[in-house]
């Protein structure tokens, strides 16, 4: 059985992911070419920054105030300071290699939270809701990234 402050390490380690993506996908939305691949990125983003509303509401729920935090103020995550550098390059199929396996890496997260973690069914479900906006944003990344290599 999960204990209550396992849970919420687990619901702040997926909230500084998220927020962290949410970053992340607004960076790659503001240096891309392609419109298509811009509005794809902000809603991406939005989609993150709504996961991480849920996963802050869930943990004041269970007695942890997770404070609005700047996700680059947050330890470094090796990933996506290299998404970072891909960024600044603008190679569009670069980006969206390491925007695959970023979400191929949230759901790994998920899968392992929603596997042991005691939460509450009614957020369950929001964590399984947001697994499966990882599994098919990531099934549009991989038929974008292979669109956008053969280019």
């Amino acid at each position: 059985m999960t204990t209550k402050q396992e849970n919420i390490e687990i619901l702040e380690k997926i909230y500084t992911r998220t927020l962290k993506a949410s970053d992340t996908y607004r960076n790659a939305a503001k240096n891309v070419h392609n419109k298509s691949l811009t509005v794809f990125f902000e809603k991406a983003a939005e989609a993150h920054e709504n996961f991480a509303d849920d996963l802050k509401q869930e943990s004041k729920d269970l007695g942890k105030d997770m404070k609005d935090k700047d996700s680059s103020g947050t330890n470094p995550d090796q990933f996506w300071l290299d998404f970072a550098s891909v960024i600044v390059l603008r190679n569009e199929p670069a980006i969206l290699k390491n925007c695959l396996k970023a979400e191929n890496k949230a759901i790994s997260l998920y899968d392992e939270a929603l596997a042991h973690a005691d939460i509450r069914e009614p957020f369950k479900e929001k964590l399984k809701a947001q697994r499966d906006y990882a599994v098919s944003l990531a099934e549009e990344i991989d038929s974008m990234e292979k669109k956008y290599a053969s280019d």
